[in-house]
């Protein structure tokens, strides 16, 4: 597994086995649903947990949020396929705030 270097330090998701773990056992359980299955994270950072689970997983769709502006800016270039593709968005704000965002908007 790679993790996303930010600024002078490399981000290390904990519990990245577990985590994944448990959503793709939850995830084999909603295999075909539709609308797609949707994440959200709400103190994104390097997006270690939420990347390794849209490698896994290639129908969920993930919302990430965070207060640092200058990582979310490194996460937006360096996951920009996933932007792209609509798999991934990433949101500035604080996660209290996402009662407040209009989701059709943010994907």
């Amino acid at each position: 597994m790679t993790f996303l270097k930010l600024k002078q330090t490399t981000h290390y998701p904990v519990l990245y086995r577990e985590v994944s773990q448990l959503v793709s056992e939850y995830l084999t359980l909603v295999e075909d649903s539709k609308p797609r299955p949707q994440m959200f994270d709400g103190t994104f950072g390097g997006g270690g947990h939420s990347v390794m689970l849209l490698n896994q997983h290639k129908q969920l769709k993930v919302l990430g949020t965070d207060m640092d502006y200058h990582v979310l800016e490194q996460c937006r270039e360096e996951y920009h396929h996933l932007i792209k593709s609509r798999r991934l968005a990433l949101v500035h704000t604080n996660f209290v705030n996402i009662p407040a965002l209009n989701l059709k908007e943010v994907f």
